[in-house]
């Protein structure tokens, strides 16, 4: 049933999925909270623009998503039901999104603001609009105030599905100092799928340019990505044209969402996850014995060089 007290507004830079996702959204609410598109930079702009929209329609509930996103069928009421069975000192509910680059559930999805603490909101923005983060600042400060924020596992929602190969080059840029500690897991998982998917071999390629890169890094588009992104295809993939096809992106969302432990089936075994596999072969006194020689082996490997190093003086 389409929900009649809440306004949505997107947050779009021109991403490939930008109507698409309008369409999405519209159809889960009546005519009159019709679906807003900001396009604002930077980013503190566009979430402020959000807030004032929210206030100024004057429904219950303000709904936020990213260009990027889309949506379940069912994604706004799901959240509208989770707000509605809030705390009144709830001031946002968010769920969570398959990334197309993680393939791990993640925060970052749809999100459904308590109109009535916007202007809270926006009071607290004003300080925080030079941060790095500020939308995540302001939802920071105003849980030290005790507004507080619920976040549900549920899945709702893609994000970064069906973007344009510019974008992508650009995120695989961004992620290479943005998260510096998982770089080896990114640069497996997308080398694995790299074959089947040129969305991955992209991301590989920015991922590449953003290791080598050592100024500073601008999350926005910029000329830098542009020419970066034109050395690194050099002619070899054409960009993708228009996305447009609604009940596709439906579908999509759908199955990928049902079918998430197959996917989640390539990504790569972490250490703690390889110990357990080798406990569940070996048990445990036999792993333990492995490792127990495997650190002998070590030992014995540096013992033996600290005597060669001694030896040649």
């Amino acid at each position: 049933m389409p929900t009649d007290d809440a306004t949505v507004v997107i947050r779009s830079v021109g991403e490939r999925t930008e109507n698409v996702c309008r369409s999405l959204l519209a159809a889960q609410v009546e005519p009159d909270c019709r679906a807003h598109i900001v396009k604002e930079m930077p980013f503190s702009k566009a979430l402020k623009t959000c807030y004032e929209i929210g206030i100024e329609e004057k429904k219950k509930w303000t709904v936020c998503v990213d260009a990027d996103t889309l949506v379940s069928a069912d994604a706004v009421e799901r959240i509208h039901r989770l707000a509605e069975r809030a705390r009144r000192n709830v001031v946002q509910v968010q769920c969570r999104c398959i990334s197309k680059f993680d393939l791990r559930p993640t925060g970052g999805g749809i999100r459904i603001y308590r109109t009535s603490r916007l202007p809270i909101a926006l009071r607290v923005l004003e300080r925080k609009s030079d941060e790095v983060r500020p939308e995540t600042a302001v939802l920071g400060e105003m849980g030290r105030m005790g507004y507080r924020s619920d976040y549900r596992s549920t899945i709702l929602t893609l994000h970064d599905f069906e973007q344009y190969y510019s974008d992508i080059f650009r995120k695989g840029f961004v992620f290479a100092h943005k998260w510096v500690r998982e770089i080896p897991f990114f640069l497996q998982l997308w080398r694995t799928l790299a074959d089947k998917d040129s969305d991955y071999l992209v991301a590989l390629w920015g991922l590449s340019a953003g290791i080598k890169h050592t100024g500073r890094v601008d999350l926005a588009k910029s000329s830098l990505y542009d020419e970066l992104y034109a050395e690194y295809s050099d002619g070899r993939i054409q960009e993708k044209g228009e996305y447009s096809d609604v009940d596709a992106a439906r579908r999509l969302v759908s199955e990928t969402i049902e079918h998430l432990a197959e996917l989640r089936s390539v990504l790569p075994k972490t250490r703690v996850q390889k110990l357990w596999g080798r406990l569940g072969k070996k048990g445990p006194i036999r792993s333990g014995l492995y490792y127990a020689g495997t650190l002998i082996a070590i030992a014995g490997n540096w013992l033996a060089r600290v005597a060669e190093s001694g030896d040649s003086e």
